[in-house]
């Protein structure tokens, strides 16, 4: 099966996930997360603005926040280009897409500047291969970056089945 397919078969099963599964699981795994010695030792995090079905990254933004991390969140500035800029001072709004994103911000970091990046997936399986949403958006900036990432994934669309192109890079 390609990317493609499979895509569109684990995007069906997200939306089938009850709205209680999904907050509870996100915080199962925010918690998983908070555990980390690397959540702990980072000074920046690079965090996606969750959106639908996804695991919610809010209280991760809370916990960031509440331990003097400095936030930066994803814009996309062209087609597969995104840049990481602060949460702190920016203004935010829904894109053509429905995600939360920046329309104005005060700083950027570059890709090598960050401690700790969480990756959002459609699916992940667990020798962590990455099933993304289809523009390598990810995939180009964690090229940039040696900083810690960290893939977020409901148990619920995990998959074994995740086929790996060259470019494919694993969080």
């Amino acid at each position: 099966m390609d990317k493609k397919e499979l895509r569109k078969i684990i995007k069906n099963k997200a939306g089938a996930l009850k709205r209680e599964y999904v907050i509870s699981a996100s915080r199962a795994i925010c918690e998983r997360l908070f555990a980390l010695r690397k959540f702990a030792a980072a000074k920046s995090l690079f965090v996606y603005l969750s959106a639908g079905k996804e695991v919610q990254t809010d209280e991760i933004i809370e916990e960031a926040r509440a331990s003097g991390k400095e936030i930066f969140v994803p814009v996309c500035v062209a087609p597969g280009v995104m840049r990481a800029v602060s949460l702190s001072g920016a203004r935010l709004e829904l894109n053509k897409y429905g995600i939360r994103e920046p329309v104005s911000w005060e700083r950027e970091a570059a890709p090598g500047d960050l401690d700790l990046i969480i990756v959002p997936c459609v699916s992940a399986s667990k020798d962590k291969r990455r099933l993304g949403h289809g523009g390598g958006y990810y995939d180009r900036f964690l090229k940039e970056s040696l900083a810690f990432s960290a893939c977020l994934c409901f148990d619920k669309l995990l998959s074994d089945d995740i086929p790996e192109e060259p470019h494919d890079l694993r969080p």
